[in-house]
């Protein structure tokens, strides 16, 4: 199957909430989509065997917690459903509580959004990042370049997201690593090294560590945070 783009979402509760994220992405992602939901063990049993238009459930779940590479992990283990499933431009991140509020009504439009935070190491840099054999490895390169951001409005072209798998593919005992950290390394890790091999990864959502009240007063990017 052939889809525009992927969206990933790592959910852990609330099924009336996720029915009222479906029903966003529906109303304003009008590329051709599928949403693939990494769950933890709650959500998975609660989910499985239900209809979800233009959803699959990644049968590979697992309980998750904030501050720990497992968010990663369920990141990285949808791309890996997503290349064995399908045939798409983009991979977009989103947590639980990200929401539309312009409509993604162009695949064209997302080449315009490249990521290029100003602010030397960002807000969402962290020191415990330097420790990991990612980040020393990436770190001896020619015009090394740190890079962090959320991971909620990243989007990976086919470019981005072969050269996170081919690396990974040749660096196992990382990404085992990164699995396993103790801290948020979804934050960094993809960032890191498609800025770093490719020069560039894209990012289209508001770019903040709290929920938006006013998302309407951006008129830039596509995804919000929401309360729950």
């Amino acid at each position: 199957m052939v889809y525009d783009i992927v969206i990933s979402i790592n959910v852990h509760e609330k099924i009336s909430y996720l029915y009222k994220q479906l029903e966003n992405i529906e109303n304003f992602c009008k590329l051709k989509y599928i949403i693939i939901l990494n769950c933890n063990e709650y959500m998975y049993k609660n989910l499985i065997g239900k209809k979800l238009k233009n959803c699959i459930i990644n049968t590979n779940y697992f309980n998750k917690s904030r501050n720990t590479g497992l968010l990663f992990k369920g990141i990285y283990k949808n791309l890996k459903y997503a290349l064995d499933k399908y045939d798409f431009e983009y991979f977009l991140l989103l947590s639980s509580r990200c929401f539309f509020f312009r409509e993604l009504n162009n695949i064209h439009n997302i080449k315009g959004y490249k990521y290029n935070y100003k602010k030397g190491k960002g807000i969402w840099w962290r020191k415990s990042y330097e420790k990991s054999k990612l980040y020393k490895d990436i770190s001896t390169r020619k015009n090394f370049n740190i890079c962090s951001s959320p991971h909620e409005g990243v989007v990976l072209d086919k470019q981005n997201y072969m050269t996170v798998v081919n690396y990974f593919e040749n660096h196992k005992k990382y990404l085992e690593e990164l699995f396993n950290y103790k801290e948020p390394v979804e934050e960094f890790a993809l960032q890191t090294l498609c800025k770093n091999l490719n020069g560039y990864f894209h990012f289209i959502a508001i770019p903040t560590t709290k929920t938006t009240k006013n998302p309407n007063k951006y008129n830039v990017w596509y995804i919000y945070k929401n309360d729950r």
